[in-house]
């Protein structure tokens, strides 16, 4: 977002994004925040100020890439059993709803894998100037759930 502070750690609403995300997802057994390397003074700090959260885990150090990040959390993780659903979420985005985690567990208990999408609505067009059609076009949001074993 342009400044020195990386933007999970500015506060919206008087709050911290990445509490925010964090707290949003207390009613798990299991919560870990991957994180940067570099961020792990700023993560203690500002995570000081979260209520007691007897199921979050130390912060891991993340990758160059969100799939090295991604890697890192889940063998973190390795004590969980294969049918335990993993959620994926990013930190930077706090508004996640209570309903939207449930939904997205409960898809994943079914089926193994599951995300939130949205229809994209923005108009879009390609380099060539054509307008790009967007009948079946989809916005993957997060988070995104996957039973542990699966991923």
């Amino acid at each position: 977002m342009g400044g020195n502070i990386p933007k999970q750690y500015l506060k919206i609403s008087n709050k911290i994004v990445i509490n925010q995300s964090i707290e949003a997802f207390y009613s798990c057994k299991t919560l870990g925040v991957v994180i940067n390397p570099g961020h792990a003074a700023l993560y203690q700090k500002t995570t000081s100020e979260l209520k007691d959260c007897g199921n979050l885990r130390p912060a891991v150090h993340g990758g160059k890439e969100r799939r090295n990040s991604v890697w890192s959390g889940l063998k973190a993780m390795s004590d969980l059993k294969p049918d335990d659903i993993v959620l994926i979420h990013d930190a930077a985005r706090p508004f996640v709803s209570a309903d939207d985690i449930s939904r997205v567990v409960t898809a994943a208990m079914a089926t193994g894998a599951a995300t939130l999408a949205l229809p994209v609505s923005d108009t879009l067009r390609h380099e060539d100037g054509h307008t790009v059609d967007l009948t079946g076009v989809w916005a993957i949001q997060t988070p995104q759930a996957f039973r542990y074993g699966l991923i």
